[in-house]
């Protein structure tokens, strides 16, 4: 009987077995029927290029489209249009996260536009508008182009992603080039695209580390050096031209997208020809070549003012925006483009190998040197045949071999060094007697320029610290009696000598306004805005009421506007302020409350409550007025406490974890502590104790009161 129950237990479980297969296969194939596309599996696996198979085009729609369109609409296996890439497109990608992940990374191309939908079981998110031309290379979910998505593990998740180049970047293919993704886990993209900028940075320290030493050699010497120094500059400013370009903030047309991006190599490739003459004597012992070599020099430098004037026309000309006319090639700028400038370049290159090699067969050791420097460049060409031949399309070969050819490009400086060794020999003490008067020259320069700059600091902080006298005296002095307190305490801290969080108070015809503002930004901005406000203040209270907080943060927002001269034909402005503002009366018992972006906390026989305000800053733009703001009405206010706070307080971050302060941890010591004095002491202890050695982020500002 027992040999008989496993057996049927076995068949349970073979039957079990073949049901769980069927389901799979039942909603793999119902799913990407219903889906219309393959999606794409996710694993564990580093980093990987999303084939194209998995991809979906939607022409015709730009990135402020709302999802539920794009849900809606059919999509197509391929781009109908090839201008597309200059109006913008969306691609749709189904993944399948079977990963460990939900921190996901896109890597792009160069992309300049971006925006990204996701939608699952956690709904519909997104990336929010991304444009290279805003500046915004660093933020929470993005490096530059690659982007920072959630996907929930063993889920499906379709992907929604915006592409357009415009104006276009001509180095590209086509639409393979701009839209190519890879994917991974977001800290292998962070890592990938970082060890990508510093491979740059490193190529790019080598250039001109060695253009400022043979500057150095031909200062000793004034031999052939000037040529090889120039080239490594001209190609350093090249390399430059491009990723280094857009995180130092580059112009547009000098991000390599441009005929801008020639210029330079023309510099470089005209230096060559210079070189070559010069170290192999061409003009005595080869004429007729002299003459060659002079014509590459004269085309060369033909170029430039021509890719110049062609520069004159970015962004708008039709070869940047037109791919109808001007199909997209690859070949990059220019009206010989990057590649034909190598093709002319590598001619010149073979027949100063041939040069350097008959020079060396007669026995000058110096030019078997010229002629290894001058072989190393042709190892390039094989090395990316091969990578094409095999297709060994990965990001990490493409980064090995790109970055290979860079280092083999570059060795040819590093031999030039021994082709003229002997010749160093001789200047070599002189040099180095150079390089000495050079360091002491710098560090003398270098004290003095300290001495200086300890005397100008020392007159910033005297300036500085008057900034504050002068910020300290506009704040009013808080009489109990005369504003009808019965307590009143506070917690003020600029986050430098002077900050942005100012307190206002005044009273009129038996009603006291007090107000708490956090004006824009801190230090000197900040304490600039207080002033502003204050004395805007002091003129509303001169005109209006003091029974009527909406109507004061209407006139503050009035004023405050025409002060900084807002008007609707200039951007958005960083200058602006969020505050609260409290009226009451002990004659009548009510006070009155209205915020922007700052709210009231009332504490009456053990109960909190809260009165938000609304969601709207003063300044910052121009708006029609009036303004309307919400007023909450407050009776029988003899028993209660009153708290306002800015957000310097609760953004704070400090504790084991390295998190915000935050608004539970104020509002748990209200709660606990019986009156105005002794919840502002705990706070600010607790606060403290909170921070320790983080740095400050904003000012301070928390204030208490209750009403006699």
């Amino acid at each position: 009987m027992e040999i008989f129950g496993i057996q049927g237990i076995k068949r349970d479980e073979n039957t079990m077995k073949k049901i769980i297969l069927f389901m799979l296969f039942f909603f793999t194939v119902i799913s990407t029927n219903i889906l219309g596309q393959v999606p794409f599996l996710l694993t564990d696996n580093d980093f990987e290029k999303i084939p194209r198979k998995h991809y979906q085009f939607l022409e015709g729609y730009g990135p402020d489209v709302n999802i539920n369109i794009l849900s809606a609409e059919d999509w197509l296996d391929e781009l109908t249009n090839p201008q597309s890439m200059v109006k913008g497109y969306w691609v749709k990608i189904i993944i399948n996260n079977q990963s460990k992940n939900e921190d996901i990374g896109l890597f792009h191309n160069y992309n300049t536009e971006k925006i990204i939908y996701t939608q699952n079981s956690n709904g519909i998110g997104t990336t929010g508008y991304w444009n290279l031309k805003l500046k915004d290379i660093y933020g929470n979910n993005n490096l530059s182009h690659n982007f920072k998505i959630k996907l929930p593990k063993d889920e499906v998740s379709i992907i929604y992603n915006y592409f357009r180049s415009k104006p276009f970047n001509r180095w590209f293919v086509g639409n393979e080039s701009l839209d190519r993704i890879y994917i991974g886990s977001w800290a292998e993209v962070l890592k990938r695209e970082i060890l990508s900028l510093v491979i740059e940075v490193l190529i790019l320290s080598i250039l001109f580390s060695f253009s400022f030493y043979y500057i150095l050699l031909f200062l000793v010497s004034k031999d052939n050096y000037l040529w090889i120094a120039l080239i490594l500059l001209f190609l350093a400013i090249f390399f430059m031209i491009g990723r280094i370009g857009m995180y130092l903030d580059f112009p547009e047309e000098l991000n390599g997208k441009s005929e801008a991006v020639v210029i330079p190599l023309c510099f470089a490739f005209s230096c060559f020809n210079l070189f070559f003459k010069e170290v192999l004597s061409l003009k005595k012992e080869y004429p007729r070549i002299d003459k060659f070599f002079n014509l590459g020099i004269f085309i060369y430098f033909i170029l430039i003012p021509i890719n110049l004037t062609q520069t004159g026309d970015y962004p708008s000309a039709s070869r940047y925006n037109d791919l109808i006319l001007y199909p997209p090639d690859g070949q990059g700028y220019g009206v010989i483009s990057v590649f034909e400038m190598l093709a002319i370049w590598s001619i010149f290159l073979i027949i100063s190998i041939f040069i350097s090699y008959k020079t060396w067969r007669k026995g000058f050791s110096y030019a078997g040197y010229l002629c290894f420097s001058f072989t190393i460049p042709l190892l390039i060409p094989p090395i990316w045949f091969i990578y094409y031949l095999l297709e060994m399309y990965t990001w990490n070969t493409q980064l090995f071999i790109l970055n290979l050819s860079k280092l083999l490009f570059l060795s040819m400086f590093i031999t030039f060094g021994l082709a003229v060794a002997q010749r160093m020999k001789d200047f070599k003490e002189f040099a180095l007697n150079f390089q000495k008067n050079m360091n002491d020259e710098l560090e003398n320069k270098i004290e003095e320029r300290t001495k200086e700059l300890k005397i100008v600091n020392h007159e910033i902080e005297k300036s500085i610290s008057a900034a504050s006298d002068i910020q300290n005296s506009i704040l009013p002095k808080i009489d109990l009696n005369k504003f009808g307190f019965s307590q009143f305490d506070y917690l003020w801290e600029p986050r430098d000598i002077v900050g942005g969080d100012f307190y206002w108070i005044a009273n009129k015809s038996d009603w006291t306004c007090f107000i708490l503002a956090d004006c824009t930004g801190h230090g000197i901005p900040g304490a600039f805005m207080t002033l502003i406000s204050s004395t805007i203040l002091d003129r509303v209270s001169s005109i209006e009421s003091l029974n009527q907080p909406e109507n004061i943060l209407n006139r503050l927002d009035q004023y405050l506007e025409e002060a900084l001269n807002l008007n609707k034909d200039k951007p958005e402005q960083n200058f602006g302020l969020d505050a609260g503002v409290c009226c009451f009366s002990k004659k009548y018992g009510i006070l009155r409350y209205s915020g922007a972006k700052m709210n009231l906390h009332e504490k009456k026989e053990d109960i909190l409550k809260e009165y938000k305000g609304d969601k709207k800053s003063i300044g910052y733009e121009p708006k029609d007025h009036p303004i309307i703001f919400k007023t909450y009405e407050i009776n029988k206010i003899e028993d209660s406490c009153f708290y306002l706070f800015s957000d310097g307080l609760t953004d704070q971050i400090g504790g084991q974890k390295k998190i915000m302060y935050g608004k539970k941890r104020i509002l748990k010591q209200i709660e606990i502590n019986p009156d105005v004095s002794s919840t502002i002491k705990e706070v600010t202890k607790e606060f403290r104790n909170y921070q320790e050695n983080q740095k400050r982020r904003d000012d301070l500002s928390f204030f208490g009161f209750s009403i006699a």
